[in-house]
């Protein structure tokens, strides 16, 4: 890759580059290194197609060409690299993003009119990804909320805990206060003396 990017000339040696490493790290089931080196191609690709790197958000069929000599090659291939982030994102288990790139990459296809063999491989990649991917992602937010459950219902027993033995503690120093134990002495002495008056009598 040192060597290639020393002998380019263009972006478009460099992102080609990358979408071959991709190829072969996904093959040796790399999938990690696949996906930095997908991503770096698409980087590249932006900067040759749009003349920026686009948000993460942005729709690429939103953002308009650089210019009108774009080659059509080099738009199909950006179609194409979105397609194999969708891949590797899914491999490494990156459900909401996996979804978002195929979704990327259908609409672009259809919107750039990409030949009919690369449209129809997308689209059926993206149909039959999106019931496992739609699983994922419920099993995940599933997880999440269950845990979110569970942590709140620890912090309300943890907010209730200290407030009952505080409470405890208050009752308990109230009953062995000096005032407390004052009343109870006179009431004591008043009934003695009250029981002393009557033994008089």
């Amino acid at each position: 890759l040192n060597v290639e990017k020393t002998l380019a000339d263009s972006p478009i040696n460099i992102s080609d580059t990358h979408l071959n490493l991709c190829t072969v790290y996904s093959e040796l089931k790399k999938h990690k290194e696949a996906q930095f080196h997908i991503k770096m191609a698409i980087r590249h690709l932006q900067l040759e197609l749009f003349g920026r790197v686009l948000g993460t958000f942005e729709d690429p069929t939103e953002v308009e060409m650089k210019n009108d000599s774009v080659e059509e090659g080099r738009v199909i291939t950006y179609g194409v690299a979105l397609f194999n982030l969708a891949v590797q994102l899914e491999f490494l288990g990156k459900w909401e993003q996996s979804m978002d790139s195929y979704d990327k990459a259908s609409t672009f296809a259809r919107f750039h009119n990409l030949p009919e063999q690369i449209r129809q491989t997308i689209k059926n990649a993206r149909t039959a990804a999106y019931p496992k991917l739609q699983r994922k992602i419920s099993k995940e937010k599933n997880i999440v909320h269950v845990r979110e459950q569970r942590e709140m219902a620890l912090t309300i027993s943890r907010a209730r805990t200290p407030m009952s033995k505080k409470r405890l503690q208050t009752a308990s120093k109230a009953k062995r206060s000096p005032s407390n134990i004052t009343v109870d002495i006179e009431a004591k002495l008043r009934q003695w003396s009250m029981y002393d008056k009557a033994s008089r009598k």
